[in-house]
């Protein structure tokens, strides 16, 4: 069987790793997730987050310290697992990061990654210069993106500006954070195009967990996509938390819209959260249950991605903030194009990709309006599907990984 380009690009990074890492090769993170521990000595971390750190230890040539801050407080992530910490290749430590004692921890390492997410992870960068070892910060938040998520969080007027005159403070001591550290990571067009100027080792990436396997095949797409061919009702889906940051409650109003322009459609709901309730409710009081279902959460791997690969048509995405969100490459890695809200992160992937369809934002009726367009064009919908695809075949989880993992080396080498 012959090597892959995928294999010889992995052997290049691994040989270039151990000539170039200096010679203790520790990577410490520190994960702006917080860390509950249960009975029997183990951990709750996220399903995300460990297949994240399973593969940087493939790339990187030395140890692992993941450290987090310790939390009792359930959360409501929707892949939380429980772990052993003897059983993963890293070690974890738990510590406050106003903690004094971090400046002998920090010293361990050949580098550090910090999340400028994180507001109490803002300091790290100076500790680092102050130690002299070189820092990669990762971001994906722009301060317009931090405002609408208040928004769309917080109802009271006045507590609202306090949150907003908050996010506007921490936002300077953010740039001043960039530009101390070795190297940056940017999650997302938005955060890339306003912070990469600030730093003089910038990367755009793309977070998602759509590994090379999952890539939809052009035989899949073709098979799908005769269902559109033949004229059946379009089939459309949406995935993720069930909150109104993710604009879920505007779900119901396209429904309507696309009900009253006389479209035949389908609409399945994947996901759980605080708005589940409210949603069935609206469904129920405007007759739409038979069009629109309410399906759960779904294993990604197992269910949500070969149904969405065999059995959806378009993606309906009502994010109102720029929120780089990995729904959108994942539901490309399966062959979907997206109709969504041009929020800053949506629009910059449509640019980026030349795949999907930006509508204005919080106007559900523009958007049921580009469905009913896209429904139209039947044809150049089917041909979007290979595109979204081809995309997303750039930015794999596998590519996602080793490319992080080769500017982690990069910043290290070059301190």
């Amino acid at each position: 069987m012959r090597a892959g380009p995928g294999f010889y690009h992995r052997l290049l990074v691994l040989i270039y790793s151990y000539t170039h890492m200096p010679t203790n090769h520790q990577l410490i993170l520190l994960s702006p997730l917080k860390i509950r521990s249960t009975t029997g000595g183990k951990v709750v971390l996220t399903r995300k987050f460990i297949d994240g750190m399973l593969e940087y230890m493939k790339y990187w040539p030395g140890s692992a310290t993941v450290m987090a801050e310790a939390d009792d407080r359930p959360n409501n992530n929707l892949d939380n697992i429980e772990v052993r910490p003897s059983d993963l290749p890293f070690d974890i430590v738990t510590m406050d990061w106003s903690d004094p004692s971090i400046d002998n921890v920090l010293r361990t390492a050949s580098i550090v990654s910090c999340s400028l997410d994180d507001w109490k992870q803002l300091h790290i960068p100076e500790i680092c210069r102050r130690i002299g070892v070189p820092v990669v910060c990762v971001i994906e938040y722009t301060l317009r993106t931090r405002r609408q998520i208040i928004a769309s969080g917080t109802s009271n007027p006045v507590l609202r500006l306090r949150r907003y005159l908050w996010a506007s403070r921490m936002e300077r001591r953010r740039r001043k954070a960039i530009r101390l550290a070795a190297g940056l990571q940017c999650n997302g067009t938005p955060a890339y195009h306003l912070y990469g100027k600030l730093n003089c080792n910038p990367m755009l990436y793309f977070d998602n967990r759509s590994n090379q396997s999952m890539l939809a095949s052009d035989a899949t797409i073709a098979n799908r996509t005769r269902h559109l061919i033949d004229g059946r009702p379009i089939r459309l889906a949406f995935s993720g938390r069930l909150a109104a940051m993710k604009g879920v409650n505007h779900l119901p109003r396209v429904a309507n819209e696309l009900r009253q322009s006389g479209v035949p459609f389908s609409l399945e709901i994947f996901g759980d959260g605080p708005l589940k309730q409210t949603i069935q409710q609206e469904l129920t009081a405007i007759n739409l249950l038979q069009n629109v279902h309410l399906r759960g959460t779904l294993d990604f791997a197992t269910e949500l991605i070969p149904t969405l690969t065999e059995s959806v048509d378009l993606f309906v995405c009502c994010h109102p903030q720029g929120d780089p969100s990995c729904t959108y490459l994942e539901t490309m890695a399966c062959g979907l194009p997206i109709v969504g809200y041009a929020n800053e992160a949506f629009a910059g992937m449509v640019e980026m990709s030349g795949v999907g369809v930006a509508s204005p934002i919080n106007k559900p009726e523009f958007l049921a309006r580009a469905i009913v367009d896209l429904n139209r064009g039947r044809p150049s919908l089917c041909q979007a599907s290979l595109q979204a695809r081809d995309f997303a075949s750039r930015h794999t989880f596998e590519q996602t990984f080793l490319a992080r993992v080769r500017h982690l080396i990069s910043a290290s080498d070059a301190h």
